[in-house]
């Protein structure tokens, strides 16, 4: 017994060794072997690492015009007989007409629709669009460009001063502010419709504006009456004894709002400011839902009042008309019977 059990603990004793030599074994069979190569250069450390070539961009793709695919489809979508394409210089815009249907005509009013509405926005100017017709009112709806939104503000580099001082780009007395005129864009569309107008025989003219666009119409009106004063051809020989005072005879706004926005830093008028005439007929009508309403027609009236307005009405209505079930709405009477009162016109022959 004592030979095997010495050699099993001889065994034993070297089976450690034996599984050590034979994983070494191993490894070195699954590496490659390598030689160094005498030429190569051993990498710096310090040096800077080596910048990937970067890709190239893509150029970028033209962005759409937005505006002009929206009028073209609107135009497909209404009728053919209503839609009428005007031109301002090298725009080329749509226009809703809509003849009086009543037999007994008063004149047309141009309906300006605010920002970010189209010519056919379901709004206030939708409802007197197809209301006033029926009532001696044709009517011509447009939409103006939009207000272009600023570019995002740099980041600041260094936090803002707990006080900082007051700089001089921000206008704190209305009569010591200045606006820019119309812009050419809006201008254009503005003459552009007029002269439509009077192509049809209409020169006993109301403007009507919503939101924004009841902003621009004060400031063309003013613009108009200016002009008007100043010349006095091409003006229509009446079959009457009448006498045109004004190109605009009345107008109304809806809704009004007292400045364009997004125009951070610019010093503005109110839009009352632009209320030179003071027997021209102002309605100002506003449903207070919007949370301007509560300081904005308030401005209105005030300068209203301090510039002596003989025909200047301002009211508000409860109800939206957009949520009425058809027909005249409230906005329509209101507005049809400020116009039959203070615009009413006669007929006119065109100058020869």
């Amino acid at each position: 017994m004592a030979t095997p059990l010495n050699r099993f603990f001889c065994f034993a004793s070297k089976a450690p060794l034996l599984l050590y030599f034979t994983w070494y074994s191993v490894v070195a069979m699954a590496q490659p072997a390598t030689t160094p190569d005498p030429t190569a250069t051993t990498p710096d450390p310090t040096a800077p690492a080596e910048q990937p070539t970067p890709t190239p961009i893509p150029s970028e793709r033209p962005v759409p015009d937005l505006e002009a695919r929206t009028q073209q489809l609107i135009a497909e979508e209404l009728s053919k007989e209503e839609v009428v394409w005007l031109e301002a210089g090298a725009d080329k815009f749509p226009a809703v007409w809509k003849a009086d249907t009543s037999g007994d005509p008063f004149g047309a009013i141009l309906l300006i629709h605010g920002a970010g509405q189209t010519l056919d926005w379901p709004s206030s100017l939708h409802e007197l669009r197809n209301s006033l017709t029926d009532f001696g009112w044709s009517t011509l709806s447009i939409s103006l460009p939009q207000p272009v939104l600023p570019p995002a503000p740099p980041r600041p580099s260094a936090p803002p001063a707990e006080n900082p001082a007051p700089t001089g780009s921000i206008a704190t007395n209305d009569d010591d502010a200045t606006t820019p005129e119309l812009s050419p864009e809006i201008s254009a569309r503005l003459q552009a419709a007029v002269a439509y107008l009077n192509s049809r025989g209409q020169y006993n003219l109301a403007i009507a504006g919503e939101d924004v666009g009841a902003l621009w119409a004060t400031q063309y009106v003013a613009r108009l009456a200016r002009d008007f004063a100043g010349s006095k051809k091409n003006r229509p020989r009446g079959k009457v004894n009448a006498k045109m005072s004004r190109p605009v005879r009345a107008l109304v706004l809806i809704n009004a709002r007292n400045s364009v926005p997004y125009q951070t830093g610019v010093p503005e008028k109110n839009l009352s400011d632009w209320f030179n005439d003071p027997g021209l007929p102002i309605l100002d009508v506003y449903f207070g839902s919007h949370f301007l309403d509560e300081k904005e027609p308030a401005m209105r009236a005030k300068n209203a009042r301090r510039k002596r307005l003989t025909d200047y009405v301002q009211l508000q209505l409860v109800d939206s008309p957009i949520h009425s079930s058809g027909g005249e709405t409230q906005l329509s009477r209101r507005v049809r019977g400020f116009l039959n009162k203070h615009a009413k016109g006669v007929e006119l022959e065109a100058s020869r």
